[in-house]
């Protein structure tokens, strides 16, 4: 996940999850409203469909 809104990748990226299960999850906390994330999923092996969601919380 990046937070300025660039394309991340699996060497440039702001923060990442490091669960060894399928169910990761990355918390970003103390953001600006005009944040610009970018996601990326990345298999470390196998394949399948993979569904990623997002949840604003806060005032």
């Amino acid at each position: 996940m990046t937070l300025d809104g660039h394309t991340p990748s699996t060497s440039d990226y702001d923060k990442r999850s490091v669960a060894q299960d399928s169910q990761e999850t990355v918390v970003v906390e103390d953001v600006d409203s005009d944040i610009e994330a970018g996601i990326l999923v990345d298999s470390r092996g196998g394949s399948g469909n993979y569904t990623v969601s997002v949840e604003e919380t806060g005032p």
